[in-house]
């Protein structure tokens, strides 16, 4: 039911006319077909490129933050990053070929505000709760991506990238750069 709330003609006569999107396809889906689904606590996370807070008119290198368009979501057995939304660029609605830079990560319940803003609808996240040094009172550092999770995210750009290339060849899409 999501995939066909999702599918072409319906997404653009129904489903984004009367709500959001794909998130909103997912519960209803799920509504429509009595299958069972739970909502995970809290906010969703973040993935992208490690940034230092304003303070004062400064960045503050002591406090560590992801400012992003990609939420990201974790599982809740390993609390480790499962998918986050908004594609792997940058910023999709620019149309161009600029992939994201995921150095780190923030799972659930990450504490989010407005930031120095990019893109439209970018906010940032930092890590909730716990200390790095009860003494200074410095939040945790973000997680980094490392290992396998590294490796996984660089495939998937790399091949995206080859497949944008193989489409502009053969004029099915046009990238901006």
């Amino acid at each position: 039911m999501a995939c066909h709330l999702n599918s072409f003609e319906v997404r653009n006569d129904i489903t984004y006319q009367k709500f959001y999107g794909d998130k909103e396809s997912y519960w209803y889906g799920h509504a429509l077909t009595s299958t069972p689904y739970h909502f995970v606590p809290g906010y969703s996370g973040g993935i992208g490129r490690i940034t230092h807070p304003k303070e004062d008119g400064h960045y503050n290198p002591d406090k560590e933050e992801i400012c992003t368009l990609q939420l990201l979501h974790v599982l809740e057995s390993t609390q480790e990053p499962f998918w986050f939304n908004n594609a792997i660029t940058e910023y999709k609605g620019a149309n161009d070929a600029e992939y994201i830079v995921p150095e780190g990560w923030i799972g659930h319940n990450g504490r989010w505000h407005g930031g120095e803003v990019r893109f439209i609808n970018e906010f940032c996240v930092y890590m909730p709760e716990g200390r790095r040094d009860d003494l200074l009172g410095l939040p945790e550092p973000v997680n980094r991506v490392t290992g396998e999770f590294k490796w996984r995210l660089e495939r998937a750009i790399d091949l995206a990238s080859e497949y944008d290339v193989l489409m502009q060849r053969d004029k099915l899409i046009e990238i901006s750069k």
